[in-house]
């Protein structure tokens, strides 16, 4: 599960990148990935379905 997220999270990272308005697909790639650390910090604790669902 890890795996796979790590993958997928990658991979929107290099479509974003790959944007034409690059700028605006830069910002919202980081905001994006702050977003998914907090996520991240607040989910470690929950069940995995929990985890699924967000």
């Amino acid at each position: 599960l890890n795996t796979t997220k790590t993958l997928t999270f990658r991979n929107n990272i290099l479509e974003v990148s790959n944007h034409p308005n690059y700028l605006t697909g830069l910002l919202f790639t980081l905001f994006w990935t702050s977003n998914f650390t907090i996520l991240e910090i607040f989910t470690k604790q929950m069940p995995v379905d929990l985890q699924l669902t967000r």
